[in-house]
Parts: C-alpha cells; sequence; structure tokens
C-alpha cells in the first residue's frame, strides 16, 4: 500500500522499520534540538496516535482554518518534518515534568502504532486535524510517520 518514497504506517514494512526504532531508543537519550526527554516525545507521539484514531478530538485552530488547506500537502509528502516546527497544543508535553516512565510509555506507543497499521482506513479518525483539516486515511497514516519520525530523528533514532 505504499507509494513510492511516501513511507506510512499503512505498509507493513515501514510499520516495522518504525518500531525497531523506537525500539533503539535510549531513556537517557539527548535531544539534538527541543525541550522534551525521550519518555516525554514518546507520550507526544502516542497523543499523535490518540488524534488520528479520534480519540482526541481537537478544535480546528484559526491559523489552521486560514491557512492550513494551502499546507495540506505537507501533510503527506515525503518531505521530512523540520526541527522545531510547532506543536499543537492538544499534544505538548510539559517540559518540567518527569513524565511517564519510558519502558511503559514506549509499549503503550508500540501498540498504538500496530493499531494503526492493523486497523488501517476503518481506525481513522474522520474528524479535521486541528491545523490541515480534512484529511484521508493514507493523509493520516503518512502524517503519523513523518511525526514519529520527526521526532525519532531528534533523539537520532
Amino acid at each position: 500500500m505504499s507509494t513510492g518514497n511516501i513511507k506510512s504506517f499503512f505498509d507493513r514494512k515501514d510499520t516495522e522499520e518504525m518500531l525497531a526504532r523506537v525500539d533503539r531508543l535510549d531513556a537517557s537519550a539527548k535531544a539534538e534540538w527541543g525541550l522534551m526527554r525521550p519518555n516525554q516525545m514518546l507520550a507526544h507521539c502516542s497523543l499523535g496516535f490518540d488524534m488520528a484514531t479520534g480519540k482526541i478530538n481537537a478544535p480546528r485552530h484559526i491559523i489552521g482554518r486560514i491557512i492550513g488547506r494551502f499546507l495540506r500537502k505537507h501533510a503527506s509528502n515525503d518531505v521530512p518534518l523540520q526541527q522545531n516546527t510547532p506543536t499543537l497544543p492538544e499534544l505538548r508535553q510539559n517540559p518540567e515534568e518527569a513524565g511517564p516512565e519510558f519502558s511503559l510509555i514506549r509499549q503503550e506507543l508500540k501498540n498504538k502504532i500496530m493499531s494503526f497499521h492493523q486497523g488501517g482506513n476503518d481506525i481513522v479518525t474522520r474528524h479535521p486535524h486541528p491545523f490541515f483539516g480534512k484529511l484521508r486515511p493514507d493523509e493520516w497514516a503518512t502524517l503519523q510517520y513523518k511525526h514519529l519520525d520527526h521526532h525519532l530523528r531528534q533523539f537520532k533514532g
């Protein structure tokens, strides 16, 4: 189900690759940029899957309503997310707090990745993304891949 160079959690190989990268992440890894620690990053990405599956239904943000549709193509292209891309408020982790225990949150994220992969189109929310607006299931699958890839690169994962 993969389309060329565009990676997606709907693709088995891409999903397995990402799970292996999550497994390689060390709890004591230092971020190349940003303020989160590895456990906070995993919790942040886990919340991203909650948004993609409709467990979190965030309202559309005003800036997203204005320019989101013009930038929507960036949700599902093969260009990696840039460093210091703004974080949606609904997915923010407080860098001052310790955050969840590393091995537990890592397993929770891996479970969500597998559930998302196995659920395919049926598991994806129909609720619009707070910034990009209405996304197709394949766009959500690519955006989730890009988001986790972005954060694993943050920790050289």
